[in-house]
């Protein structure tokens, strides 16, 4: 016999709004796992009566045709539940699901008309990146075929390829270097590469860095574009890419470079052009032997275009072929030698207040209020600091500079640190490296900090040594479906799809029962580890970037069928998984009970595939709209609270219920810094956050004002932690 439901808590230390302005009211709900499958249960048991009821009514129309006396419209259906047991007549009945499909066809068709107009032309919403460009070779050799038939294709030159606007658009603002630099660079008959990036792109930033490496090893023949194109409407000022482009530890190498050109296109005028599709995307060109215009001869899009490999070696195939080429030949190695990039990151508004204060680039955040700790990951200090709840400082591990390197405290060596969780029965601390692609234990109970690194379950990073992040991204196996055709598997549909994959970018983490949950970034998947760490392997996630869902099956859940976008925070709460898929805008559920993932908040209903479907809105289940949400936390019985991250907001979610509902918690949704209660308060892409709900308070990572705010889970009240006590970085 099922128990009666417990009565919910009114402890003042477990309060929480739930944005009626009433602090405990119908949409609060036990954690009871099975209380709760048990409704669910109930609730599929009605829907299948409804649709008994629906099929049964239109059996019952066709033989009444057939017999040619149709049956009287107005009657009431009363057969049935759900909607049925109101007493809707048939007329009614029939009529609600055709209206509600009708309204829901009208605006999904409607919005993606708008973002065709918006990120694509009409050509290239059928020809994407023009098909005479070159976008999978293999190999050397693959390039050098390519090139041979193009050539022949050209008449001895590449003009049978799409070729580029001689001048890049006059709207678009340069964060290094100058138009009049560039142009000279265009005329000189250099390989010029474009690299179309975004800052909410993990893979975009790491392009950056491979991109600076390609340049410098072919100073004055080669010149790098690197062109910011944003998604987001948060991404649309030149002063959030400047802002992004200098607090990016992954970006660093860019922001000062004298060898590439970094500029901001919010009109997306040369990605419609080219017919671009996806982030990043680096396209390869070349000089004309007659037209004197630069031709696009290869192209990579994704992972792809963000390893080091692909670049270089499109770059030195094509410098090998104008080498052989008297004209061509003259001209590279001129004067400039990539010099006439540079320039410094410029003083956009707003790029220059990024690293306040003692913490650059700070993410991720655990509390353990009963020892009164904070850790909070300084990932570009590539240190992990260890303060009280009041701010002080008590401990440093890591932040000697950026490396690989296991040991106690200080001696560690960390490479951008991301999210942190703890395990408070075990004291041990769970840190995401996300630049060396592993995950480090750190054992608290050891008065050193012991670091360990756990490399099992075929991780990228314990194959990188000490190499920068870029290299242990290029080692990583981009070429996916060429392993998978070796090794006999479909492309499609595979159920060993997602094994195929290592750790990249680990970013988010959290515990449940005994187990380790991760998320993978950078291969868009959730993996899992015991708590020792000695078994590893991935959770959920094919490894391809998109929105699917899984309809249950205990083998499907690496399958091409699932994917993910960009995951990054992840909390556990009700037994359950909660993910911010990023780039989806959306809050996915792992649920254990009946092996589902689902896509319980934002993302398009409509249209799964769909990765443009935000904004800022309250709702129920996917009608809530948020705008690159990246960190998550458990907050009490049947609630999460999730950064909005490019909506500048906290945001509060009631998870008991599927089409729980998700309301705004803290935050005016302007950036900014600015404390108070509620709406009055500011943040400036919030990230990281970290809740305890018996001591009545949340702790967020302002990343974007590199600062800790406080929140208040009763009042709604936001204040910011001052740190002390913390010991300068090294720089690296």
């Amino acid at each position: 016999m099922q128990s009666a439901r417990p009565t919910p808590t009114t402890s003042s230390a477990t309060k929480l709004y739930d944005g009626d302005g009433d602090e405990r009211g119908k949409d609060d709900y036990d954690d009871d796992d099975y209380d709760r499958y048990f409704k669910q249960r109930e609730e599929k048991r009605l829907k299948e009566q409804d649709k008994m009821a629906y099929k049964d009514y239109y059996g019952e129309v066709e033989k009444a045709y057939m017999s040619g006396s149709m049956p009287d419209i107005t009657t009431p259906l009363t057969s049935g539940g759900g909607m049925l047991q109101a007493g809707l007549t048939r007329t009614q009945f029939l009529a609600v699901p055709l209206v509600i499909f009708g309204t829901t066809a009208v605006a999904a068709v409607s919005q993606r008309r708008t973002l065709f107009k918006e990120f694509l032309s009409l050509r290239e919403v059928d020809h994407p990146l023009d098909p005479r460009t070159v976008r999978r070779p293999f190999s050397a050799e693959d390039f050098r075929k390519a090139i041979a038939q193009a050539e022949a294709a050209g008449g001895g030159g590449f003009e049978s390829l799409p070729s580029l606007p001689r001048a890049l658009p006059k709207s678009i603002t340069f964060l290094t270097g100058s138009a009049d630099a560039l142009a000279a660079e265009l005329a000189s008959g250099r390989v010029v590469i474009y690299n179309f990036w975004r800052a909410s792109s993990q893979d975009s930033l790491l392009a950056l860095a491979a991109l600076e490496a390609v340049a410098a090893a072919h100073p004055g023949r080669v010149t790098v574009v690197s062109m910011h194109t944003p998604k987001f409407d948060a991404e649309r000022g030149a002063d959030a890419a400047a802002a992004a482009l200098a607090r990016s530890a992954a970006a660093a190498a860019a922001r000062g470079s004298t060898r590439q050109f970094v500029v901001h296109d919010a009109a997306l005028e040369l990605w419609k052009a080219l017919g671009v599709d996806d982030w990043p995307a680096v396209v390869v060109t070349a000089p004309g032997a007659r037209s004197g215009a630069q031709h696009a001869v290869f192209a990579a899009l994704g992972e792809r275009a963000a390893a080091t490999t692909f670049a270089a070696d499109a770059a030195d195939a094509l410098l090998r072929y104008l080498a052989a080429k008297p004209a061509a030949a003259a001209a590279l190695g001129g004067s400039g030698g990539g010099a006439a990039a540079a320039a410094a990151l410029k003083r956009v508004s707003g790029a220059e207040g990024v690293a306040r204060g003692v913490l650059r680039d700070p993410w991720g955040i655990a509390v353990d209020a009963a020892r009164d700790r904070l850790y909070i990951a300084d990932s570009g200090n590539h240190r992990v600091l260890v303060c009280t709840l009041a701010g002080e400082c008590v401990g440093v591990i890591g932040g000697g500079g950026a490396g690989l390197q296991d040991g106690r405290g200080a001696d560690a060596r960390f490479r951008h640190p991301r999210g942190v969780a703890i395990d408070r029965i075990n004291q041990v601390l769970w840190v995401c490296d996300a630049g060396n692609n592993v995950v480090r234990r750190i054992t608290l109970a050891d008065a050193g900090l012991l670091v360990k690194t756990i490399a099992a379950g075929g991780l990228a990073g314990a194959r990188s040594g000490d190499s920068p992040a870029v290299t242990a991204a290029a080692q990583v196996v981009d070429d996916l479906e060429r392993v998978l055709k070796e090794e006999g598997y479909a492309l499609e549909g595979t159920d060993a799809l997602g094994y195929k994959r290592g750790l990249r970018a680990p970013w988010g983490v959290c515990i449940l029962d005994s187990f380790v949950y991760v998320t993978a970034a950078g291969s868009d998947q959730v993996w899992r580890l015991n708590a020792t760490g000695a078994l590893m392997t991935p959770l959920a996630g094919s490894g391809r970037h998109g929105h699917r869902d899984n309809p249950g099956r205990f083998d499907a859940k690496l399958s091409d069928g699932v994917r993910f976008a960009q995951p990054m925070g992840i909390a556990a709460a009700a037994g359950a998984l909660f993910v911010a898929d990023a780039d989806a805008s959306a809050v996915r559920r792992i649920d254990f009970l009946d092996n589902s993932l689902s896509t319980q908040f934002g993302g398009d209903r409509v249209f799964p595939d769909n990765l443009f479907q935000y904004g800022d809105a309250d709702g129920y289940g996917q009608s809530a709209r948020f705008q690159y949400p990246t960190g998550l936390a458990a907050a009490g019985p049947g609630r999460v609270l999730l950064a909005d991250t490019y909506n500048h907001r906290i945001k509060l979610l009631l998870t008991a219920r599927a089409d729980g509902a998700a309301r705004a918690f803290a935050g005016s949704g302007e950036r900014g810094h600015r404390d108070g209660v509620g709406a009055a308060a500011r943040f400036n892409e919030p990230a990281g956050i970290a809740a305890a709900p018996d001591a009545g308070r949340a702790w967020v990572v302002d990343a974007g004002n590199a600062a800790v705010r406080v929140v208040d889970l009763e009042t709604r009240e936001v204040s910011t932690l001052r740190l002390t006590g913390v010991p300068p970085a090294a720089r690296a």
